[in-house]
């Protein structure tokens, strides 16, 4: 019995930790500790946007609701987001900067909300697109931060299903950084087998870097020997790797190095070419 209590005393220290690190986390541990209903679950999370459902998240992080720069929102999530979602990324790499209002909800097993913490005027500050490879078999996600003026965490809508937007929470599309396929003008990119994490902060994004087959870089190594601006188009795809999920197309990309392979003896011998851009977009959307 002292043991148990001792448990218990623990999980509540705990629990009380996360409400000051974040109201997501503490909600989740308070839910987890004080029902042994299957129903209270951590870790499910919904996205609203201007009172529409903008999808389910698998992780979130930040929205502490005091301390000098502590209310920033860190999400992760798949490719099945709303469509207002998408736009708001895609405005915000145009850098019109626009404002959300919005709530991240926490929601039980049944899917119904356990509490929401709206957020006010939020700006993103950082979208990242994960790393690529084709030998991958790990599920993608992609990271979005935004920077709210204000928050305030609400329970009146407890109880209440969480549905709408045009999101299945129970049809989540599988998505892979082994699915992708990389276009440039007058480059063969058949053979780069992989393509590290590009992130968007700061008005402008990460450079372009890839590794292809050395003995298919001749057009990586041509072009930094002839160097001229090129368009390119980076597609993630579904498992039919013929469906596109979205695209991000660089504008103004030119190449800034080619590196060799450091040791040519060991696998495959692979180039890796890095590249800069001016503008990069959000060319197509899934929602």
């Amino acid at each position: 019995m002292k043991n148990s209590r001792r448990a218990f005393i623990a999980r509540a220290a705990t629990a009380l930790a996360a409400t000051a690190a974040s109201p997501f986390l503490a909600e989740s541990a308070n839910a987890a500790f004080t029902s042994t209903q299957r129903g209270y679950v951590a870790g499910k999370y919904a996205l609203e946007l201007d009172g529409i459902m903008g999808g389910w998240l698998d992780s979130v992080d930040g929205g502490a609701l005091s301390g000098p720069g502590g209310q920033a929102i860190t999400i992760t999530c798949g490719p099945d987001m709303s469509k207002s979602f998408y736009d708001w990324i895609k405005a915000s790499f145009a850098g019109t900067s626009p404002r959300k209002d919005g709530a991240i909800i926490t929601a039980d097993y049944n899917y119904k909300e356990i509490s929401r913490t709206t957020f006010f005027k939020a700006a993103l500050t950082e979208v990242a697109f994960p790393a690529l490879d084709a030998a991958s078999k790990d599920a993608a996600k992609m990271s979005v931060k935004f920077g709210p003026e204000s928050l305030k965490v609400d329970l009146s809508n407890k109880g209440k299903s969480i549905s709408g937007g045009g999101v299945n929470a129970m049809v989540q599309k599988k998505w892979l950084p082994s699915n992708f396929r990389l276009t440039i003008g007058g480059l063969d990119c058949r053979y780069v087998n992989k393509i590290e994490a590009i992130t968007w902060a700061g008005g402008r994004g990460s450079d372009l870097i890839v590794s292809v087959a050395a003995s298919h870089a001749g057009d990586f190594v041509a072009w930094q020997k002839k160097p001229a601006t090129k368009s390119g188009t980076l597609d993630y795809l579904e498992p039919n790797l013929a469906t596109v999920f979205f695209s991000l197309g660089f504008g103004d990309l030119g190449i800034a190095n080619v590196v060799p392979p450091s040791d040519p003896r060991v696998g495959i011998p692979r180039v890796k070419a890095s590249m800069s851009y001016r503008n990069l977009t959000l060319t197509k959307t899934p929602a």
